[in-house]
């Protein structure tokens, strides 16, 4: 579903899709937004009289199930690109957007009045099915007043036995508070971005392939930054008593990245170059102990 401006009409977004074996294969297209049925749902701001509200639905298919599938969907981020008609054809705006399909797994059967469902059924909590993305801020176009992405199936990805012998635990990386909100920053480091891993010991690293690191999406400096990425980890992979210990006893590192320094130009990269030996030894051990922001702990 979209809110924009008329100016904007000739919008259109576009992500690709998963083959049988999880690989990004076939792109289904949507728009462009002038075209799509109009939205007549939900209340409309005072402020935009001209706003349009507009919903498209789109049918991806059917995937068979398969264990490399269901790898696949826990670390898929899907990315969505937006382009808009030019002098010479369409031009992709700048912009990072994405939907990650790991919650998808997650997704749980909801009884219907007199179903009786398996006992395993019931030792899952209920949970969509179904993964959302609100996109207006992460595209950056100007008119684009918001922007929601669900993708969704029709009955639970993981049958009761595929969840019993999986179990897949999520948890999302929302938002980050109180960073330093420098001005220099901007120049100097990459933007901010996360790294969460899990925290292990000699009695759980073998857990290591199980529970694997995982990147967000970088975000502008400020005084604050959103994320909302999902991690999505099958606990059933590894030993259950040392899924046991870790849990109980361990935890999940994040990793605050917001003073990476950026890559250095040209000019300066050769002025390094030529500095005396022991000046650059110097440098390199200050530029890690100023780097080393900080670890949060999570548990």
């Amino acid at each position: 579903r979209a809110d924009f401006h008329p100016s904007i009409g000739g919008l259109s977004l576009s992500l690709p899709w998963l083959d049988a074996s999880g690989a990004l294969a076939s792109v289904a297209a949507i728009g462009p937004l002038s075209s799509l049925a109009a939205d007549d749902s939900g209340a409309r701001s005072a402020h935009r009289p001209r706003c349009s509200r507009v919903r498209a639905q789109q049918d991806l298919g059917s995937l068979s199930l398969s264990f490399q599938l269901a790898q696949a969907l826990r670390r898929t981020v899907l990315p969505i690109k937006a382009t808009l008609p030019g002098p010479t054809g369409e031009v992709e705006l700048p912009g990072a957007a994405r939907v990650h399909l790991g919650p998808l797994l997650l997704g749980g059967q909801v009884p219907q009045v007199g179903e009786e469902l398996a006992p395993a059924a019931y030792a899952r909590p209920p949970h969509p099915r179904a993964v959302r993305a609100s996109l207006t801020e992460t595209l950056g176009v100007a008119g684009l007043y918001s922007l929601e992405v669900e993708i969704s199936t029709d009955v639970s990805v993981l049958s009761p036995e595929m969840a019993d012998f999986l179990r897949p635990m999520s948890f999302t990386l929302d938002s980050v508070a109180a960073l330093p909100n420098e001005p220099k920053l901007e120049d100097t480091c990459e933007d901010v971005y996360l790294e969460v891993f899990p925290q292990l010991s000699k009695e759980t690293a073998c857990l290591s392939d199980v529970l694997t690191p995982q990147r967000s999406v970088s975000r502008p400096h400020g005084a604050a930054a959103r994320f909302a990425e999902p991690v999505v980890w099958f606990l059933g992979l590894g030993p259950p008593h040392v899924v046991r210990e870790w849990l109980q006893h361990e935890g999940v590192v994040v990793e605050v990245h917001d003073r990476d320094r950026a890559a250095a130009p040209a000019a300066h990269a050769a002025a390094a170059d030529e500095a005396p030996e022991g000046a650059a030894a110097e440098a390199e051990e200050l530029g890690v102990l100023l780097d080393r922001h900080g670890d949060a702990v999570a548990k």
